[in-house]
């Protein structure tokens, strides 16, 4: 809503790194094309979202797997009527 000219994707951070970037992202303003070639396809551990900035909900490794479900249920929430944001892939 606030992006100016910027463009900006959005994915979820899950073992499937390659699958977040392709098909569960959305883009807020023009789409650009992602070498999506180096990333793993499925990898043992979640990647931590902006660990060396201290940023984000799972910058801190020691929160266990239902906190950061949790806090990921809650942005979905404060999201909902969002027009703009992209909706949260389906629970498996």
């Amino acid at each position: 809503m606030h992006r100016g000219n910027l463009s900006i994707l959005i994915h979820p951070l899950t073992r499937e790194e390659r699958k977040d970037h392709e098909g569960r992202a959305a883009w807020l303003g023009t789409p650009y094309p992602l070498d999506t070639s180096t990333l793993p396809v499925r990898t043992r551990d979640i990647p931590l979202q902006y660990a060396s900035l201290k940023l984000g909900y799972s910058a801190h490794p020691s929160l266990t797997i239902d906190q950061r479900l949790k806090l990921g249920t809650n942005v979905e929430r404060l999201l909902a009527d969002e027009k703009e944001a992209a909706k949260a892939p389906p629970k498996i």
